[in-house]
């Protein structure tokens, strides 16, 4: 006797379809806007996320400033994403927590980062996240 398999549509009576052996069924569905762009429906996803860089032709002056503002040093910031960047040093082992300050708008920017890793004079940095204030007033530990 073959296998058969059992669907059930709303109210309607149940269906009987035929499994042929050895077919495997798709985990997911990719559906394709762009080659680049896949979006996955189903359980677990073909690719996960990429973060969305996004790459400076002309690098963007900025400056890296200790943590107690002693010290600072100017770098390049050759590409950022969501929760890093990557930066071009004249001294990279120097630098392992600081501010990234962005001083090229009116209004300057500034993200902790703690270096990931380096080649040559091209670190990547981390962005440290703050605790919420409402957190750190009220005593509690994320």
């Amino acid at each position: 006797m073959e296998p058969k398999s059992h669907y059930r549509r709303g109210t309607q009576p149940a269906e009987i379809l035929p499994v042929e052996p050895n077919v495997s069924l798709p985990r997911a569905i990719v559906l394709h806007k762009k080659d680049r762009n896949k979006q996955t429906l189903g359980f677990p996803p073909f690719n996960l996320a990429e973060p969305k860089r996004v790459i400076f032709s002309t690098p963007i002056c900025a400056r890296c400033v200790s943590a107690d503002g002693l010290w600072s040093t100017n770098c390049l910031v050759l590409c950022v994403w969501d929760t890093g960047a990557q930066l071009q040093v004249s001294l990279p082992g120097d630098l392992t927590q600081f501010y990234l300050l962005f001083t090229s708008s009116q209004k300057p920017v500034s993200r902790q980062c703690r270096r990931v890793s380096i080649w040559g004079n091209v670190i990547e940095v981390v962005y440290l996240r703050k605790q919420p204030a409402f957190l750190l007033n009220a005593g509690l530990d994320s």
